[in-house]
């Protein structure tokens, strides 16, 4: 007689019938699947049993007891080429009806009634029974069924933004079906898409559902957590939707072009899904996603990442598809940085009028004088979708007061010369290019005064000025045109010159602590997107190697007067103190912060003088420093393999500490919060109390982070401004400076809904 063997677990019930005279041994997390014998079905009595058994309190991991099962009907004689031999070749050699798994879930508070939840079992009885009746009828269409355990996992980064919003009335009942839904497609009978789509498309429409909500959120930060919750469903959404279009393609259907002969049927049926197995499995693929969702740990980024590289190889169409996505929504920009022409313009340096000697010649007669010059330089920018182009403009005039000398004959003038020159510069792909200096002129001149040789000659005098003034004034045309080019040349000729300096002092300040830290580094600057609007300057790149992840949570949008804001997402943190190569390396703290200098491409007299130097640090092997930006906090983590001083080491333990928004004003800073803590196994009062010690002198309490230079937190054109935003939240440090507000203003934020998303 069979014996039914009874397997309950906290999320799912497990019966096995097997004619082993001892009980199957109870394994942790085993399939939740409730295999028939071959020879034999299940009917409802037992089901409701089950259903019973996982409702109770107190469940017992083995349950045996005496059932009366159901005996098959005899199956009837087949060829060996017939349908029943095929299926029995890939199961059970020696029967005729193959095991099948069906997975039944267990209800949990937020899933359906254990009288609906029967019924469902019910239905799945019935379905067994009807694919096993086609099997025995040889039909060509019955999917071959999953035998893994569900692909859905609960999704646990989500849980704390359902919580978040379940706390407004209005967004209560939402975040309850939301939950009710997500926990009933972690525990839905893998059978492919099916089964799970119409649970992906309702929760598509829940997700629909929060632009609704957010007109009637009471306020700002209420919509911005609702916005933030609808991103990480939708984000998630899109990845269960092509997994569960992974799990639709049946080994039939990657088949039906090569039809086989019958002895081959096993093979036809089984080796798809080996060449699957081969690129990625999609259960091990969401749970990395959602473990790193999770944690944000750069170990589980990366291998996110060795699944979507193995992705990226595949041949199914719905594989690729899914590469695409999580580039899309995992690979995100993870810096923004927005400038306006206002701030840029505050922040030109502009020229000290100058004086200077005139020696020239018009119209080929020597000119003698002296001159003074002032110059006002300005940007403007020019609106362009895909790169940031901006002119700098130079207006200036020339104030001369000279002498021209021809024959006997001395004319003394005053002239003014107004000039206009700007030269633009485009940034985009393919680097920095600028068009030549363009410039107009105009001048007006005035003769003041003529003097010659006849001046004391009685009415000749006279006469001889006449003459002189009337010449003048017939080539005073020529003379204007020749003075306007002289202007513009000698305007073109400076202007390019000190442009061209200043373009090479800003290029070699860029590759000195830009692109050699980043090579040091070994991280791109990849997927840039700029853009220039009539007032901003645009920039996001996502910053990281190959291997990393970067930002996947909406980026904080800025105030709608911000003259500059910046947004910088974890990732971009942690790709650099990955790539700072730590894991597993031990150091002095002289040594390491000379190690951190020299990637950085800093001088190391910037270094502060060691102390401590009997201190030696090993780090962890993986995950040595890590930064996290969430709840108004900065979180620093260090993971210590071995931390030794002269007369006791310590290990396996981690250091943390939160930095805080500091001061206002524009000289913004972080500070550090609270104390430093310390967790690991085996750490008593008396060794946590060395270890802050030592922690200290990493982590200062009187040593400010500013955000800011000194000399732009001074500047004098900067009076009026102050800091608007300083945000850290998920995952984000959003800081914004724009003009001091008074109490009760109110302004919008400046990014368009949509690029809250990029």
């Amino acid at each position: 007689m069979p014996r039914p063997i009874v397997r309950i677990q906290p999320e799912a019930v497990q019966l096995m019938v097997t004619e082993a005279p001892e009980p199957c041994v109870c394994l942790p997390r085993l399939t939740e699947t409730l295999i028939p014998c071959p020879r034999w079905t299940v009917t409802p009595a037992e089901i409701l049993t089950l259903a019973s058994l996982a409702e109770s309190e107190s469940r017992p991991s083995e349950f045996s007891f005496p059932v009366s099962l159901e005996q098959a009907e005899p199956e009837p004689a087949e060829t060996a080429a017939g349908p029943a031999s095929e299926v029995a070749a890939i199961e059970q050699p020696t029967l005729a009806v193959p095991a099948i798994a069906v997975d039944f879930p267990v209800r949990t508070q937020h899933e359906q009634s254990p009288q609906s939840e029967i019924s469902d079992f019910k239905s799945e009885i019935s379905d067994l029974k009807s694919e096993i009746s086609d099997l025995r009828s040889g039909a060509d269409d019955v999917p071959v069924r999953s035998h893994h355990r569900a692909v859905w996992d609960l999704p646990e980064g989500l849980w704390p933004w359902l919580d978040a919003v379940a706390s407004d009335p209005q967004a209560a009942e939402w975040s309850s079906t939301v939950r009710h839904l997500i926990a009933e497609l972690a525990y839905v009978q893998t059978k492919g898409s099916r089964d799970v789509q119409p649970i992906l498309a309702e929760l598509r429409r829940k997700a629909s559902d929060v632009d609704q909500l957010v007109g009637l959120a009471p306020s700002p930060e209420a919509q911005t957590q609702l916005r933030r919750t609808q991103h990480a469903l939708l984000r998630r959404l899109d990845v269960w939707e092509l997994v569960a279009a992974l799990e639709q393609q049946e080994p039939r259907e990657l088949t039906r072009e090569t039809p086989q002969p019958p002895e081959r049927t096993a093979a036809r049926v089984e080796i798809p899904g080996l060449l699957r197995e081969r690129v990625i499995q999609p259960r091990e693929l969401l749970s990395s996603i959602e473990r790193y969702e999770t944690s944000g740990l750069a170990s589980d980024a990366r291998r996110v990442v060795e699944l979507e590289r193995q992705l990226a190889s595949s041949l199914l169409p719905a594989e690729l598809a899914l590469h695409k996505r999580i580039e899309t929504h995992y690979r995100n920009c993870n810096l923004r940085i927005a400038v306006t022409d206002d701030l840029i313009n505050r922040l030109v340096p502009q020229p000290e009028p100058t004086t200077g000697q005139v020696r020239e010649r018009i119209l080929n007669l020597p000119i003698r004088g002296h001159n003074s010059t002032s110059t006002q330089l300005s940007v403007r920018l020019a609106p362009d979708p895909r790169r940031l182009q901006l002119t700098l403009q130079a207006t200036g005039l020339v104030s001369s007061w000279t002498a021209a000398s021809s024959g006997p004959a001395r004319l003394h003038s005053r002239s003014q010369a107004n000039y206009w020159v700007e030269k633009t510069w485009t940034i985009d792909a393919a680097g920095v290019r600028s068009a030549p200096a363009t410039a107009r002129a105009d001048n007006r001149s005035r003769l003041r005064r003529i003097e010659s040789d006849f001046d004391g000659v009685p009415l000749l005098g006279e006469v001889v000025r006449g003459l002189i003034r009337r010449g003048h004034a017939q080539r005073s045309p020529q003379a204007e045109a020749e003075v306007r080019g002289k202007v513009r040349s000698k305007a073109i000729e400076r202007f390019e010159s000190e442009t061209a300096a200043q373009v090479a002092a800003a290029h070699k300040a860029f590759s000195q602590y830009v692109l050699k830290p980043l090579d040091n580094l070994s991280l791109n600057l990849e997927r840039s997107y700029l853009e220039t609007t009539s007032e901003r300057l645009v920039t996001r790149v996502r910053l990281s190697s190959d291997d990393q992840l970067a930002a996947h949570t909406p980026r904080p949008r800025a105030p709608g007067d911000s003259l500059l804001s910046v947004q910088v997402h974890q990732t971009a943190l942690n790709n650099c103190l990955e790539n700072l190569d730590l894991n597993g390396r031990t150091f002095t703290l002289d040594e390491l912060h000379r190690t951190v200098l020299a990637k950085l491409n800093r001088a190391p007299e910037s270094m502060p003088e060691p102390q401590h130097e009997d201190v030696e640090i090993t780090f962890a092997t993986q995950d040595a420093v890590r930064v996290r930006c969430a709840d108004g906090k900065i979180e620093v983590t260090l993971a210590i393999a071995k931390l030794s001083t002269a007369t006791r080491d310590w290990h396996n333990f981690a250091m943390r500490v939160y930095y805080r928004p500091g001061s206002t004003g524009l000289a913004g800073e972080l500070v550090r919060d609270g104390s430093i803590y310390l967790s690991g196994d085996g750490l008593s009062t008396r060794s946590q109390i060395a270890l802050r010690g030592v922690a200290a002198k990493l982590f200062p309490r009187n040593r400010s982070l500013p955000l800011a230079p000194e000399r732009i937190a001074r500047h004098p054109r900067l009076k009026d401004c102050v800091i608007t935003q300083f945000e850290i939240q998920d995952g984000w440090i959003g800081v914004a400076v724009g003009p001091k507000r008074g109490p009760e203003e109110v302004v919008a934020t400046a990014d368009v809904a949509e690029e809250s998303l990029r």
